[in-house]
C-alpha cells in the first residue's frame, strides 16, 4: 500500500510541479491495486469481514447450521479452484507478452496476481470452514459486529 502511494504522490508531483509526467507510474498503479485487491480479500474472510446474509440461518440447528456451512465450503472451494485454474492458464499467456510502459516488464507478474490471491483466498476460507466446523456452536459475524458497535 505504502509503494502505491508513494508511486502516485510520486506521479502527481512530476507531472503538475514539473510538468514532466511519469509514463510508468499509471500502469504500476494499476497492477499494485490488482494485488492489493486480491491479497486483501483473503485478510478479509480471515478478519470474517465479507457480507454473509445468515438472516435464516441464524434460525437453525447447530446440525443443520454446519451441513450449510459445509455445502457453501464446497461451492466456494469449487469457485476458487476454477480461478485459480483459469488463472494460470492465463498467466502463462504472459510469459511472451511484455508492457513497454513498465520497462518491458513481463505481464505474467501482474496475471498472477488472480491465481495467486484466490489461492490464499481458498486456504483462508477452508481454514475459517475447519474451525467452524470443529467449534462447538456456529458463529456469526452479525454478533461480533454488535459488540464492536456497543
Amino acid at each position: 500500500m505504502s509503494i502505491l502511494v508513494i508511486v502516485i504522490f510520486a506521479a502527481v508531483m512530476s507531472r503538475y510541479v514539473f510538468f514532466t509526467p511519469l509514463n510508468f507510474a499509471n500502469m504500476l498503479s494499476k497492477y499494485l491495486v490488482m494485488w492489493l485487491t486480491f491479497l486483501g480479500a483473503s485478510i478479509a474472510i480471515r478478519e470474517g469481514e465479507h457480507i454473509a446474509v445468515n438472516f435464516f440461518v441464524n434460525f437453525l440447528s447447530n446440525k443443520k447450521k454446519k451441513l450449510i456451512l459445509i455445502v457453501s465450503n464446497l461451492i466456494v472451494s469449487l469457485f476458487c479452484i476454477t480461478i485459480i485454474y483459469y488463472g494460470i492458464l492465463f498467466s502463462i499467456n504472459g510469459i511472451t507478452s511484455t508492457d513497454p510502459l513498465l520497462f518491458g516488464m513481463r505481464m505474467i507478474y501482474p496475471y498472477l496476481s488472480v491465481p495467486v490471491g484466490f489461492s490464499f483466498i481458498l486456504i483462508q476460507y477452508n481454514l475459517f470452514t475447519i474451525i467452524q466446523l470443529f467449534s462447538n456452536e456456529i458463529k456469526s459475524n452479525e454478533k461480533k459486529h454488535m459488540q464492536e458497535v456497543v
